[in-house]
């Protein structure tokens, strides 16, 4: 069986961390970041100051996509009056997170670029999803 990406290319994007860890590496921009383990409101509340970021805050799954899990914090009061059940669902089986300022794109849209083998295979601009809502019916 040939591989094109191999297993480097799919360990760089495995999961959320994985990823800004490279955006990072590559000195490309990304919304800042902080890497969590299952904490308390409180105590992410707490490292987001650490950190110095701006709300709002997105506390989303290391792994998963479209949206799946992400929780959205207007205020630091917001995050730290969440409760651990609401909190639970924001980290995977790998109890791994990340907390992230929260950015809007500019023209309403996001970039989303497909590689195989060193080549673009497929580049388009998304909508951009809202949190909560069913992805596949935000695009139709």
């Amino acid at each position: 069986v040939f591989v094109s990406n191999g297993v480097e290319a799919f360990i760089a994007c495995a999961g959320k961390v994985a990823q800004h860890a490279l955006l990072r590496r590559l000195q490309l921009p990304s919304p800042q970041s902080a890497v969590v383990t299952e904490a308390s409101g409180e105590e992410l509340a707490q490292r987001a100051e650490q950190e110095q970021m701006q709300y709002p805050l997105l506390l989303k799954p290391n792994a998963g996509g479209f949206g799946n899990g992400i929780l959205r914090f207007d205020s630091s009061a917001a995050l730290r009056a969440s409760v651990q059940a609401e909190l639970k669902g924001a980290f995977g089986e790998d109890g791994l997170a990340v907390l992230q300022e929260q950015h809007r794109p500019r023209h309403g849209s996001v970039g989303r670029i497909w590689m195989l083998d060193g080549k673009v295979l497929c580049a388009v601009l998304a909508p951009v999803m809202e949190l909560g809502q069913d992805p596949l019916k935000q695009l139709l």
